[in-house]
């Protein structure tokens, strides 16, 4: 019989971990199933592969949430930070062990006492960070305690940048998956441009009044010598009227901050 896993929401930050339950499915004997609301947007590999079955799930559902769950053996949570509790109580009520990548909130705090009568497993921050940082780091303090060393200082990082010797130009940073500033100014130029081409919601506060200049546009101009990025900025509104807008332009001057 398969290990049967739960993956609860699906959102971009998975990817990597439901790439690792699949990757793991034969040797590891497991059979996962993907519950969120979106379930069109997970990757075609992922849902077509043997040892996976992707189904929709509102988590405010209440009665379609417990089934799923019921029918695991171990649930990972991957919901925003808040929503954990409803699916810990039912993991606690049928008695399934629980993993997600958060802080321990006061709510589920209080299902200590049945989570341990229960022999339960409910593993929280046991993501990058929290959780392997954290982890990570107790290892390395733990193999100098066991040699007899003592420490004076320690210091903790979680992400890290490119080595000077590489590039020392942070503008050209990119993370693992090709993702960085210029893809991210790349993707925003036309909304600024033109924002009715927005294909979401309008912003429930202040639509009206944006955009205004953006810092991030002069600075990327500059930085890629890009100059639809500082033609669009000159051409915006450079002293907004609302206050919403004003509180949200965290430079007011970013010439001043530009080396002639």
């Amino acid at each position: 019989m398969p290990h049967k896993i739960l993956v609860v929401g699906a959102g971009k930050s998975t990817s990597c971990l439901l790439d690792y339950f699949l990757e793991k499915a034969q040797s590891e004997h497991l059979h996962l199933t993907i519950g969120d609301l979106h379930p069109e947007t997970i990757a075609e590999s992922i849902k077509n592969h043997e040892a996976c079955s992707v189904l929709k799930l509102d988590i405010f559902n209440d009665e379609a949430r417990r089934k799923l769950v019921q029918g695991c053996d171990i649930v990972v949570s991957m919901l925003p930070a808040s929503l954990h509790i409803q699916v810990a109580k039912d993991c606690a009520a049928f008695d399934k062990h629980l993993v997600t990548a958060s802080y321990v909130s006061e709510e589920l705090m209080a299902l200590n006492s049945i989570v341990k009568a229960k022999g339960l497993v409910f593993m929280n921050e046991i993501g990058l960070d929290p959780g392997i940082d954290h982890m990570s780091a107790m290892q390395i303090i733990d193999r100098i305690r066991d040699a007899g060393g003592n420490m004076l200082l320690f210091e903790s990082f979680t992400g890290g940048l490119v080595a000077p010797e590489s590039d020392n130009n942070l503008w050209n940073y990119k993370a693992s998956d090709g993702r960085g500033i210029r893809l991210a100014m790349d993707f925003l130029y036309p909304y600024i441009a033109d924002k009715s081409s927005w294909p979401h919601k309008p912003d429930v506060q202040s639509w009206q009044g944006w955009p205004t200049r953006p810092s991030a546009l002069i600075f990327a101009g500059v930085a890629y010598r890009e100059s639809k990025f500082l033609q669009l900025w000159s051409k915006l509104e450079p002293d907004p009227k609302l206050d919403e807008i004003q509180r949200n332009l965290a430079i007011t001057q970013p010439v001043l901050w530009l080396q002639k």
